[in-house]
């Protein structure tokens, strides 16, 4: 019964404090139209008193003017119309096509083959290849672009591609993504058809193991094919043909 009490007691508190300050917007809004009143009728002024706006917030009231309430939306209004226009403006695209900016990001396009430095090619050719400098430092561009291997759309692929054919090169990653913006100076192969991922390719150990295995295969198969050697024929003893693994 205690706390019932309590709780009803703070019940009447809240009920009377909002009447008396409704009470007391009552006579703010009494006395306001009153004085409007008085000063039409003195002539002081010819409009009305400005209207008021009551809002309710959680178990206060909040008096709002009408002015101050339409300043605050037009501005409101004007600060998303500027974040608009400043957000349009950064999804610009630049007329070279070099660069397309959209907001923080940039991508640049991959540069053309037959605009390529040189000199950079060259480096390229021999420090990723391992082709010597005396051999290529007086070709040209053109003819430097010839020792590439061609794509399926017969263009240049990447210097890392001339390893394609003795299965000694690397797989550009990005390529495949369509992301590799080094284009012909790229050191890893642009070429499809690899072997497919690293991890299933036998390791060098395992590869070099069978590739002896495969020649004494061969050697095995040589020596049968030669036929015996007669019994009492001049001549050495045959010698035994070791194999190692």
């Amino acid at each position: 019964l205690g706390v019932v009490k309590v709780v009803q007691w703070i019940v009447e508190a809240m009920f009377c404090e909002k009447g008396a300050m409704m009470h007391a917007v009552a006579e703010r809004t009494h006395r306001s139209s009153e004085h409007g009143r008085d000063s039409t009728a003195d002539g002081s002024t010819s409009g009305s008193a400005p209207p008021v706006q009551v809002q309710v917030k959680n178990t206060f009231i909040h008096v709002v003017d009408r002015d101050s309430e339409g300043d605050k939306m037009s501005m409101q209004r004007s600060y998303s119309d500027s974040c608009l226009s400043s957000s349009s403006s950064n999804s610009v695209q630049s007329g070279s096509g070099d660069v397309v900016t959209s907001g923080s990001r940039e991508r640049e396009s991959v540069p053309d083959a037959s605009q390529v430095d040189v000199s950079m090619l060259r480096r390229q050719l021999h420090q990723a290849a391992g082709l010597p400098m005396s051999q290529i430092e007086a070709l040209s561009r053109e003819q430097l672009l010839d020792l590439l291997p061609r794509g399926p759309d017969e263009e240049p692929t990447s210097v890392g591609s001339i390893a394609h054919a003795a299965d000694t090169c690397v797989p550009c990653l990005f390529h495949r993504e369509e992301r590799c913006l080094s284009g012909v100076l790229c050191a890893y192969c642009h070429l499809p058809g690899h072997q497919g991922n690293k991890k299933n390719r036998p390791s060098k150990k395992v590869r070099k193991r069978r590739a002896k295995e495969h020649e004494a295969r061969e050697n095995q198969s040589a020596s049968s094919s030669s036929g015996p050697v007669a019994p009492g024929s001049s001549g050495s003893a045959p010698s035994s043909t070791k194999v190692s693994l």
